[in-house]
């Protein structure tokens, strides 16, 4: 079954209709098709299982009504597959349960309030783009990824209220907007233990401390902001002790900036600044200053 950029392979749908009432009643709704992994930049993943229901649907006076739909290694590139390009560099499975509200009102913007309890697997965010060849880097790469809590989706986009992402050892609130024609202007901050991570751009990191992260700009143009205060930091085969500062992802320009990095480590203070080159993370470029 194909619907513009969507496709299933199974659809099973089980309730009732009542002419008279105007009233269609779900048990339950369920799309399914088998898992395909995403290849290189030729195309992206797909399949999973997606279940809603039980909703009571009344088409004379639909005000408002309440759905739970649950999720079992749902891909991301195949629930919002129209956008697919957009979002080819993300690559995981959803599996879990959210509670949506929908709310139609007579005048005014409709509105979604939905309670999430998911979880984002074998979660990886690499430099490919879809139909674009190069050579393939990996940013980030998790096995597991919690996301609990709440958020709002409106005409404009999606707002967290509410909303947690949780690893084994670090948490983060989520505040911003995912906005349908602006972009990207979310922001994150709570305490990190990179040891969750364990590699950023294919290089072992750690540390723990304090993480904020700012991901903004319109879809073709993101930016990643992380500002950070750690202690017995770890990058580059480096260890940078106590340590403070920027680094800034630019997917446009395939760079990682690492900004005015004010460190300590046993009686020595440094400032380091540098770029990593994405495509190619063997390539650094590092300049340190020892002050004492």
């Amino acid at each position: 079954i194909r619907y513009k950029e969507w496709h299933v392979d199974r659809l099973e749908a089980l309730g009732s209709w009542s002419a008279s009432s105007g009233e269609l009643a779900l048990k339950k709704i369920r799309v399914s098709s088998p898992k395909v992994e995403r290849l290189s930049a030729v195309h992206g993943a797909s399949g999973g299982l997606v279940e809603a229901g039980p909703v009571t649907l009344n088409f004379k006076e639909m005000r408002e009504f309440s759905v739970p739909v649950h999720f079992e290694e749902a891909h991301i590139h195949w629930m919002v597959a129209p956008a697919v390009a957009k979002i080819f560099p993300l690559d995981f499975r959803l599996s879990g349960d959210v509670d949506a509200r929908v709310n139609l009102p007579k005048s005014g913007p409709w509105k979604v309030e939905a309670k999430l309890k998911l979880a984002a697997t074998d979660f990886v965010l690499d430099n490919l783009k879809l139909k674009v060849r190069k050579k393939r880097s990996e940013i980030v790469a998790v096995k597991r990824v919690d996301l609990v809590g709440a958020v709002q989706i409106d005409p404009d986009g999606v707002r967290p209220n509410g909303l947690s992402v949780i690893l084994p050892n670090s948490k983060f609130e989520v505040s911003g907007l995912v906005g349908f024609k602006t972009g990207l202007d979310l922001k994150t901050t709570g305490p990190v233990e990179l040891r969750d991570i364990g590699h950023l751009m294919e290089s072992e990191i750690r540390g723990k401390g304090l993480l904020q992260t700012h991901i903004h700009g319109p879809f073709s143009v993101i930016i990643c902001d992380f500002d950070f205060e750690l202690t017995d930091a770890y990058y580059l085969n480096l260890d940078l002790g106590q340590v403070k500062g920027r680094v800034t992802l630019d997917d446009t320009s395939d760079l990682v900036t690492l900004r005015q990095l004010h460190g300590s480590r046993d009686r020595s203070r440094y400032v380091a600044d540098g770029k990593i080159i994405i495509k190619d993370p063997s390539r650094i470029q590092l300049k340190v200053d020892i002050l004492e």
